[in-house]
């Protein structure tokens, strides 16, 4: 398993799954629309954040990232 920052197309497909770890992560409590969850997640990279994932080889462990 190798942990690191994605590439473009990971970066994308991360951020696709942005709506439901938000829902997941807030319990149910918040159910953000995907352009929403863009919003927000667009905001945060542009101030320096940033993902992280863990690969196997070229696949995604996990179908999810750490924002810092």
């Amino acid at each position: 398993m190798i942990i690191r920052k994605p590439n473009d197309n990971e970066l994308e497909k991360v951020i696709s799954l942005s709506p439901k770890a938000m829902f997941d992560g807030t319990l149910g409590e918040v159910k953000p629309t995907t352009e929403k969850a863009t919003q927000l997640v667009e905001s945060l990279l542009e101030r320096g954040s940033y993902y992280l994932i863990a690969t196997d080889g070229h696949e995604l462990i996990f179908k999810s990232g750490v924002l810092q």
